[in-house]
């Protein structure tokens, strides 16, 4: 992934891919070596640190209970297919052509997560990540 991200100006590349029924989006940083994984018909998200090259199976508890009906095979919950069918996507990335994203069009996926945690907000849908005014200009 650093290859096809070292071409891109901003060093980043966003992708998607569908788990079950969830549409998943992610934005690979290779400056920081994280992909932030968003699903936006369930409103959550969340970062995960590949730098040591893993990729941990967790998921944050407000994300994991927006999605836990969809980690649910057999009565057992696993998070281990949905993190197979990022990895199986990354695999794909290495074989195929990939459209890097302007700086404003990364801006313009993060302005879009928000939180429903009370201790954040207590409306419960503010902007998770807020971007200074500096950076709208980009």
């Amino acid at each position: 992934m650093n290859d096809f991200a070292s071409k891109s100006r901003n060093s980043s590349i966003l992708f998607h891919f569908d788990f079950k029924s969830l549409n998943v989006s992610c934005v690979y940083f290779q400056k920081t070596q994280t992909i932030i994984i968003g699903l936006s018909e369930r409103n959550a998200a969340w970062s995960i640190d590949i730098s040591e090259g893993n990729i941990s199976e967790k998921i944050p508890n407000e994300a994991y209970k927006l999605i836990s009906d969809m980690l649910k095979k057999d009565e057992i919950y696993s998070n281990k297919s949905f993190f197979n069918a990022l990895i199986e996507t990354l695999i794909k990335l290495k074989q195929n052509e990939i459209n890097y994203l302007t700086d404003s069009e990364i801006l313009e996926k993060i302005k879009e997560t928000k939180t429903n945690d009370k201790t954040f907000d207590k409306e419960g849908d503010k902007p998770f990540l807020t971007i200074g005014e500096e950076l709208n200009q980009v």
